[in-house]
């Protein structure tokens, strides 16, 4: 195999984690019931592919309250349907992530963050997806793994892997 078809299997690797396991955790950085929705990121979210990396989309509503449901399509993987509550922690929003139909508060949580890329607008037309480092260590509580998050935010690359930058569509 060459280094060009190599590099062509990275991207699918890479969206595979977003939804299948970034980082996996049996609880949320917040409960749920602390969740506040923030209504800019309702909407739908595209990614243009080009030779780095895969077109996809995202689409993003209101579940109920306190949670969003999110449908993540991607041409090659297809359609992963999530429910996910926001916490927002150290400046950064995080989203807890789960299977849409788990209904299970013991099921594990996939972790990853997001960030508008122009906070001026009322309306923000991008935003960048970042996934927490599959190689973070294990915590025993959600307090280990807010901790670790607030003593390292100042250096991104430690916890996050490379974001990916979605434009809004409607």
């Amino acid at each position: 195999m060459n280094l060009r078809q190599v590099l062509t299997l990275i991207p699918p690797f890479i969206i595979f984690l977003i939804f299948s396991g970034c980082y996996d955790t049996p609880y949320p950085i917040d409960v749920i019931e602390k969740s506040e929705l923030d209504i800019s990121l309702l909407g739908k979210w595209e990614r243009n592919g080009n030779s780095s990396n895969r077109q996809a989309s995202v689409e993003v509503s209101r579940l109920n309250n306190n949670e969003y449901k999110i449908l993540y399509h991607d041409q090659q993987r297809g359609t992963f349907k999530l429910r996910a509550h926001p916490s927002d922690h150290a400046g950064w929003t995080f989203l807890n992530a789960r299977s849409l139909e788990s209904n299970d508060s013991d099921s594990e949580y996939s972790l990853f963050a997001y960030k508008f890329e122009d906070t001026s607008k009322s309306l923000p037309d991008q935003v960048t997806l970042y996934l927490l480092r599959v190689t973070l260590p294990h915590f025993d509580s959600a307090d280990e793994l807010r901790a670790f998050i607030s003593t390292h935010i100042e250096h991104p690359s430690i916890l996050f892997e490379q974001g990916m930058l979605f434009d809004r569509s409607s």
